[in-house]
């Protein structure tokens, strides 16, 4: 990402491990987030963590797509808060790069369900926005 004046202000990888070991980093300034992408049933979830603490979740409702339109919940803890923005932008990153359906027409609710089975995994915990923000996150209304 640039602003105004050209200057990089933060970038987006995708590092490919090993065939079930991939995550995301965006370096922005001196702080580097590693961004862990998991499936679980018809949810889909990127765990935002600094160094090895959770400071961040995404949430993606694949029963909730209607009209081709994806819908995400970001969670941040307090102490993140000013890179809210930045997570935005990361958002329509992965909104392009993985969840696109160019040239498809469709009206009406698709469902999708997954599990991922790779080392991402281990990062989850299901207790994480309950424990931070008193919601299952998974209430997409």
């Amino acid at each position: 990402m640039l602003d105004d004046y050209d200057n990089e202000i933060a970038r987006f990888t995708l590092n490919h491990l090993s065939l079930l070991n991939s995550f995301y980093t965006i370096e922005s300034g001196v702080k580097v987030f590693r961004l862990y992408s998991i499936s679980k049933s018809h949810y889909d979830y990127v765990l935002i963590y600094l160094d090895d603490i959770q400071v961040g979740q995404i949430n993606k409702n694949n029963l909730r797509i209607k009209n081709n339109k994806n819908r995400f919940v970001l969670y941040l803890l307090d102490e993140q808060k000013d890179i809210a923005d930045l997570m935005t932008m990361f958002i329509i990153y992965l909104e392009n790069y993985k969840y696109a359906t160019r040239g498809e027409i469709s009206y009406g609710t698709r469902s999708s369900w997954g599990w991922s089975y790779s080392k991402n995994n281990k990062f989850y915990d299901p207790t994480w926005t309950q424990t931070n923000f008193g919601t299952d996150g998974n209430a997409f209304d």
